[in-house]
């Protein structure tokens, strides 16, 4: 209550990964709605302006299991959601 979505965006990718970004633009919007909740996930290219790149205890309690950097490279033949993240520079 009361964050604006980059706010959002912001907190939840510090308490993810420790890092610190600053979003430019929003990218991709996917709706999803099942008969129990509503949930939308919105995608914004950021850079990076702080913080380091480390597992948080944020992302433990997300069960996130891996936080790292890949390059594009690394992505080819690789499920990439949303896919305009490959074409996206």
């Amino acid at each position: 209550d009361g964050e604006s979505i980059t706010q959002a965006l912001m907190r939840e990718v510090k308490e993810e990964t420790g890092l610190v970004v600053s979003p430019y633009k929003l990218l991709f919007v996917e709706d999803l709605l099942s008969n129990r909740y509503r949930m939308i996930k919105i995608w914004f290219p950021s850079s990076t302006i702080g913080g380091q790149l480390e597992k948080t205890q944020g992302a433990i309690d997300e069960g996130i299991v891996e936080v790292r950097w890949y390059g594009r490279d690394e992505l080819i033949n690789k499920v990439v959601h949303p896919p305009v993240l490959l074409s996206e520079s």
